[in-house]
Formats: C-alpha cells, structure tokens, sequence
C-alpha cells in the first residue's frame, strides 16, 4: 500500500496538534475518544502518516479552546520560522535550499 506524502502544511498542523497534546498532558487515548477516532487513527495523523481533516483539526481546536484559524497560523508561523521542527523530507528540502541560498548570497560581491 502506497501513502501520498503529506505537504508541509499538513506536516506543520500535526506538529501543532503534538505540542498543544503535550502542553495539556493529553493522551492519545483521551484525544482520540473526545475526536471519535481510534488511537492508533490519531497516532498516524501525529506520525504524518495521514493527514487530519478540517473537520478532525476543527474538532481538536474546539477541545484545546483554540481557534480553527489559530491552529493553521500556528502551522504557517511554524514552517517559516523552524521548518527543521516539522518532519518530511519537505521541510528538510527547504533549509537545505535555503542554506544554499546564503552561500550563494554570501559569495556574491
């Protein structure tokens, strides 16, 4: 069975959803109940394996008293500020392009 590579964004709003469980001291058990899927559905989206549904993400914000628009720019801030925080080769691709970037703009005169 072959997998769609998650985008960066939706590499970035697991990662969100990962750090507000760990915030909180949340379960994954006690999250996926109160989202109304199985642990190990909820332990794949957290690995970036599959990705959360709008409606999964809307769900999670209302849980944690967040905003919908809150956790996406959370994700958005994320990958413009630490993309080596989020995991995929993605995120990896573009610091290396960027550190390019800076040699090549470095060795300009």
């Amino acid at each position: 069975m072959t997998t769609k590579k998650l985008s960066d964004i939706e590499l970035a709003i697991a990662a969100v959803v990962r750090v507000e469980m760990a915030k909180r001291r949340l379960s994954a058990n006690k999250f996926a109940k109160a989202l109304g899927i199985s642990q190990p559905s909820l332990s794949a989206k957290l690995r970036g394996d599959t990705k959360f549904s709008i409606g999964e993400i809307e769900s999670f914000a209302s849980e944690m008293g967040l905003s919908l628009s809150w956790v996406i720019l959370e994700a958005e801030r994320q990958l413009v500020s630490d993309p080596s925080a989020i995991f995929g080769l993605a995120a990896d691709d573009r610091t290396e392009d960027s550190m390019r970037q800076q040699e090549i703009d470095q060795e300009l005169p």
